[in-house]
């Protein structure tokens, strides 16, 4: 099993980066960023993103020390990553698990990349849709 700090250099290294390049592409500062690769600081959740994007890597990839897989959770991180800017990472959490847990529907199956893609974001509509009739519903009352 590979740590973040690992897979992070070794990503970086793969794709034949220098630590200035990547800070370059990242914003990341070189002192952060040297600071991950030794494992003596953990990224923040929009830094893990950027740099997975970059590495063309999923964030479950870099975060889960156990998933060797580099594109397990890729076509689910954009969803999960426009949740977790519009409503924080346990919403992001919670949409994560609900859209690994329907990617077994495409298990032997053979559904192009656009048609995963349609059923990916019809998931997100409606889950945007719920979460905004539960605000309106169940959401703080403001007297006028």
């Amino acid at each position: 099993m590979k740590t973040l700090d690992k897979k992070l250099k070794e990503c970086r290294e793969i794709r034949g980066m220098t630590q200035l390049e990547v800070c370059e592409q990242t914003g990341i500062s070189r002192r952060a960023l040297i600071a991950y690769e030794n494992g003596q600081n953990k990224p923040r959740t929009d830094k893990i993103e950027k740099l997975a994007k970059l590495y063309r890597v999923s964030v479950k990839y870099l975060t889960d020390d156990s998933c060797g897989d580099i594109e397990e959770g890729l076509e689910t991180d954009p969803y999960v990553s426009e949740i977790r800017h519009k409503y924080g990472n346990k919403d992001a959490l919670e949409v994560e698990k609900l859209l690994l847990g329907t990617t077994a529907l495409f298990a032997g199956g053979t559904l192009s990349q656009e048609d995963k893609d349609k059923y990916f974001e019809s998931v997100m509509k409606t889950y945007l849709l719920c979460k905004e009739k539960a605000k309106d519903k169940y959401g703080k009352k403001t007297d006028k």
